[in-house]
């Protein structure tokens, strides 16, 4: 409800109205009644809406490093797992990877303990779907066995 201002003093309104102890706040004699704000108008859209575009620019970075540095860890790990036991159950079954295989199969187990790599499965194939798995044999290189030791022709492995 808004305040009425009276012009002039009313008769028998008591204590309250000529200022006494009892008498509340009010505006003071004299001062023009206070005057509502108009709605504000939106500020400028356009620096809105390139502020919520940063956001979400922002919050998108921030997922694909979350993914990067932890996700894909995880599942490059349950990979490197299951290709391992893989390539253990088939050696154990004398069914080694000598001939052509199938991409995505595993091939090798590479060791360079300089730069901590230990027990990596490698696997056939350099497509961007094998080497989520692992590092990748390029295929139409010699495989390891067939060079001389030590030295196998794989594509880096990019989810790590």
């Amino acid at each position: 409800m808004a305040d009425t201002v009276l012009a002039g003093p009313v008769a028998d309104a008591g204590p309250a109205a000529s200022g006494g102890p009892g008498a509340a706040p009010g505006p003071a004699p004299g001062t023009p009644p206070a005057t509502a704000r108009p709605p504000r108008a939106p500020e400028r859209p356009i620096l809105q809406a390139v502020g919520i575009g940063l956001i979400l620019l922002a919050v998108f970075v921030l997922g694909l490093a979350g993914y990067l540095y932890g996700l894909s860890r995880v599942q490059e790990a349950r990979a490197q797992t299951i290709l391992y036991t893989q390539l253990q159950h088939e050696l154990a079954n004398q069914v080694a990877p000598l001939g052509p295989t199938a991409p995505g199969s595993p091939v090798a187990v590479l060791d360079i303990p300089a730069i901590g790599i230990r027990d990596m499965v490698v696997v056939q194939g350099t497509s961007p779907e094998n080497l989520t798995l692992g590092p990748g044999h390029l295929r139409g290189t010699p495989m390891s066995a067939r060079r001389s030791p030590g030295w196998q022709t794989c594509a880096p492995a990019t989810s790590s």
